[in-house]
């Protein structure tokens, strides 16, 4: 019996041993779950510092991007009032241009007339001037 005695108590002691070796290895278990939470929890903080850095520079950009839609909207639209402006500037160059042209043909016209006119009174000149216009 005194050998059954020992088994049981090797039994016993082993299996103390075991529960020991247990409860130590549940405590660093639980340490190292403690410590995983704990950086999780860091994690999850810097994380929704982040998403909150990202969602006002995507904010900022976002007005940024409306900005430039309104200044372009308005070069466009300058644009478009300089377009019109040169065109009605075009437009009235063609017509002064072609009133230039029209007066200019009127004289080539006229100039027989102005001519005669000029030698007319050239003529009465040297009537009365005796008739030497050198």
């Amino acid at each position: 019996m005194s050998e059954r005695l020992d088994r049981i108590e090797r039994v016993i002691e082993a299996s103390q041993q075991i529960s020991l070796e247990n409860q130590q290895a549940s405590k660093a278990l639980s340490r190292d779950v403690a410590e995983l939470v704990a950086t999780h929890k860091a994690i999850a903080l810097e994380n929704q510092e982040a998403n909150e850095v990202l969602r006002q520079g995507i904010l900022e950009n976002k007005q940024a991007i409306k900005a430039l839609d309104r200044d372009v909207a308005q070069m466009v639209v300058s644009h478009q009032e300089s377009c019109r402006f040169y065109e009605q500037l075009l437009e009235k160059l063609t017509e002064t241009q072609a009133g230039l042209v029209n007066m200019l043909s009127s004289l080539d016209e006229d100039r027989p007339t102005i001519l005669r006119k000029l030698n007319t009174i050239e003529d009465k000149i040297d009537l009365f001037s005796g008739g030497s216009n050198v």
